[in-house]
Formats: structure tokens, C-alpha cells, sequence
């Protein structure tokens, strides 16, 4: 079960429906791998358990029926802690919006929840998502798999986090006037005036025709 881990969204949906995992036990391993996990405060803000098990309660007979919502029924999956989640506190990792519970899901998260995928609970974030690099020292910083000293950086795909690398700015030159060149280069032709240029030739060529 612990390779289910690391398949795609996509890979756990299909297996789903070839009857080879149950939503209810994958649902569970995810809960399992998540509680033994060494930063699992660092990772999520809230698990939402009860809410997991009931929407993978629900997927699970769904499948048993023949009658999944879509390809992605009974596939778990977190959410950062910018969506509202109803009953769940959300705060999208500020102090300014510390206790706040929404009384709704929000409706990226009721389309999926209507889809069928499971939700397991609301992982830390940058505060208000204004941070490129992912730092939040108000609530908690998320952790980077690749090493404890990197940033977070920006999240891929099946939890993985591009290492970030240093950033170097590139000084441009500025002019007096706006769009003003330096003497001697010419502005690049566009399109449009290849355009018009063959037009003109075209009909200068008709004018002597006659």
C-alpha cells in the first residue's frame, strides 16, 4: 500500500476503477502516512479526518455500484489553507484571519468534493500567498523534501518542490524617452509592417501598370 504513496492522481483514479484499490483503504493509508510523518505540523494546518472517511465512505460505494462521478472519485487530496473549507478553519497563514471558520466550502472545493475527490485536510502556505519563496513566519513554514535548508519554493506535482536557484537580476539600460533606441539599432520589423511594406509595393505596382 505504500506505493500508492507515490502514484499519480490519475493512476489512483484508473486503479479505482479496475476494482484494484478501495477508496476507504487508500483514503486511510494517506491518513496513516500523514500522523507518522515526522513534520506533519509543518506540512498541515488541519486533517480533517471524519470528513475523509465519510467522502471515502461514500466513493467506496459509489464504485461497488458502478457509478463513480468521474475519474477521480475516491482520490484523496489536500488543499492549502486558502480555501475556505466548511466547518474547517481557514486562514490562509495569517494571524490576521487566526480562528477564522468558514461556514462553506469554497467553490473550487465543493466542484471537487462534487466530483468525488476525498478531502484529507488544509496544508500550510505562505502568508495570504504573498511569499515567492514560500516562508511564513507567522504560522509555519512548510518543509522542502529535498532538505530542511532549502525554501519550499514552488509545489509540482505529487508533492514535489522545484529546488529554487539563485536569482540573478539583469540591469536594463533606460532611455530619456519611452521606447527610445540607442543610436544605431533600428527597431525590429513586426508583422504588421512587412505587411503594409508588401502592400505598398503592390500597389505602386498597379499605378504603373497604367
Amino acid at each position: 500500500m505504500q506505493e500508492w504513496l507515490e502514484m499519480t492522481a490519475a493512476d489512483l483514479g484508473r486503479a479505482i476503477g479496475r476494482g484494484e484499490i478501495s477508496p476507504m483503504t487508500l483514503c486511510e493509508t494517506y491518513l496513516d502516512a500523514i500522523e507518522t510523518h515526522p513534520e506533519r505540523d509543518r506540512i498541515y494546518s488541519a486533517v480533517i479526518a471524519g470528513r475523509a472517511l465519510a467522502e471515502a465512505g461514500a466513493a467506496e460505494t459509489r464504485a461497488s455500484l458502478g457509478q463513480r462521478r468521474g475519474p477521480l472519485d475516491g482520490v484523496p487530496v489536500s488543499w492549502k489553507d486558502l480555501f475556505d473549507s466548511a466547518g474547517t478553519r481557514t486562514e490562509a497563514g495569517s494571524k490576521l484571519l487566526a480562528g477564522r471558520v468558514p461556514d462553506r466550502d469554497a467553490r473550487v472545493l465543493a466542484t471537487a468534493t462534487r466530483a468525488g475527490l476525498v478531502c484529507l485536510g488544509k496544508t500550510h502556505m505562505s502568508e495570504l500567498a504573498f511569499s515567492g519563496l514560500g516562508l511564513n513566519p507567522m504560522t509555519a513554514t512548510p518543509p522542502n523534501r529535498h532538505g530542511d535548508g532549502l525554501a519550499p519554493g514552488v509545489v509540482l506535482g505529487r508533492g514535489r518542490q522545484r529546488r529554487l536557484r539563485p536569482c540573478r537580476l539583469r540591469h536594463r539600460q533606460r532611455h530619456r524617452r519611452v521606447g527610445a533606441r540607442p543610436l544605431g539599432v533600428e527597431r525590429p520589423r513586426r508583422a504588421q509592417d512587412h505587411h503594409r511594406a508588401s502592400a505598398g509595393r503592390r500597389r505602386g505596382a498597379a499605378l504603373r501598370a497604367f
